[in-house]
């Protein structure tokens, strides 16, 4: 009789919310790059947006790719669960191209991507502000715009004069 194997410890169930944003995120397995050249870049934003044409109900507002890591900002309607499909695809799709280019096998990133519910105005605007920044506190860039692995799209919400949103309303009534 052979021993009894360790199961893996079953991965939380998603929750997620119709018309909600989320902030995506992953990084390279042990901090390791998931992008060596510009060429890594472009195959990744283009699978991304083929992806996000198939699953039309997902609506990026920012990204930002880092080296070892990455950031979305995504608005989800009323079909939340097409973002699961949609980042299952995306991701695979990227590590089987990686993979095969830099003759590797095994994991790309150091787990699933982690999704994380913005409910509040003030939530997605930090979110959105932490992307903006993300490639200028890592010294690749003085400003956002100067990056060029950097998109940021416009909010429906966000006041770039005031700086000042209210805190109570929650996001998914936009």
């Amino acid at each position: 009789m052979l021993p009894q194997q360790s199961q893996k410890p079953e991965q939380p169930r998603r929750i997620l919310y119709p018309n909600s944003y989320y902030h995506i995120f992953n990084r390279g397995n042990h901090k390791k790059l998931i992008f060596h050249s510009s060429h890594d870049y472009e195959v990744f934003l283009s699978l991304l947006e083929k992806y996000l044409t198939i699953y039309d109900s997902i609506d990026l507002q920012a990204y930002c790719l880092m080296p070892n890591h990455f950031h979305f900002l995504i608005k989800t309607d009323s079909k939340p669960e097409d973002l699961i499909k949609l980042m299952q695809r995306f991701m695979t799709s990227y590590v089987i191209f990686f993979n095969k280019k830099y003759k590797q096998v095994g994991h790309l990133f150091q787990g699933r991507y982690s999704s994380k519910y913005l409910q509040y105005k003030y939530d997605v605007q930090r979110v959105y502000n932490y992307i903006k920044r993300n490639p200028l506190e890592a010294g690749l860039s003085r400003r956002p715009e100067d990056y060029r692995w950097i998109w940021l799209g416009e909010l429906p919400f966000y006041t770039f004069d005031k700086k000042k949103i209210d805190e109570d309303k929650e996001v998914s009534k936009f």
